[in-house]
């Protein structure tokens, strides 16, 4: 019951801060932040299992790929700000 609720707070939240996005750029942007903050909620959320646990390392496996997921966006970004001064 608290994981849907928490689903569903965190979906309104992710639905009313896309709206207000007006370009690629701030696109991407807001997509790195949201890259670092999943990575932090997944890093923070290992600690609670015992080191070397199978739980404690899905979650650092979820943090890394979320690290992942920011340097593919801060990419796409680089590219968009490179055509952006060209063109």
């Amino acid at each position: 019951m608290r994981r849907s609720f928490f689903l569903k707070v965190v979906q309104s939240l992710l639905l009313i801060w896309i709206e207000d996005i007006e370009d690629e750029k701030e696109l991407l942007k807001n997509a790195m932040d949201a890259e670092i903050w999943a990575a932090k909620y997944y890093r923070s959320f290992s600690n609670r299992f015992d080191d070397g646990s199978k739980m404690n390392k899905t979650l650092k496996y979820l943090a890394k790929m979320e690290r992942g997921h920011f340097k593919m966006f801060q990419t796409e970004l680089e590219k968009v700000e490179e055509v952006s001064k060209d063109g």
